[in-house]
């Protein structure tokens, strides 16, 4: 499977890295951290999940996934949050997932076990 991760920075807060580094569903991890090069990389290679950061400051994750799933509706896309604020919104525009971090290992688990 493959997953891409767009971090700015903030993402090694939710301590997903590790878990998917030892997921023996996961052989391919990408991790971008422009939003622009992000965007352009899933829609040309598609992969089979994305994780997306979710700040109180900036609500470019929900926008992100929005013009992803728009474009290819088959991307998983799993939010990573400190709060479950925008929850709510990300099922909206489809979202497979919103965990909360620090993310769990039996929740990230449990993310892969559908797919």
């Amino acid at each position: 499977m493959k997953t891409c991760i767009l971090d700015k920075g903030d993402t090694e807060q939710c301590d997903v890295l590790p878990w998917l580094l030892k997921s023996k569903k996961i052989n391919e991890i990408s991790i971008i951290k422009n939003t622009d090069m992000f965007i352009e990389k899933v829609l040309f290679e598609i992969p089979d999940v994305v994780f997306l950061r979710l700040s109180k400051k900036e609500k470019t994750g929900l926008q992100t996934a929005s013009t992803i799933l728009k474009e290819n509706a088959k991307i998983k896309v799993i939010f990573l949050a400190d709060e479950d604020d925008y929850a709510l919104e990300a099922y909206e525009i489809g979202a497979y997932n919103y965990l909360l971090c620090p993310v769990q290992k039996r929740k990230i688990e449990k993310c892969f076990t559908g797919l």
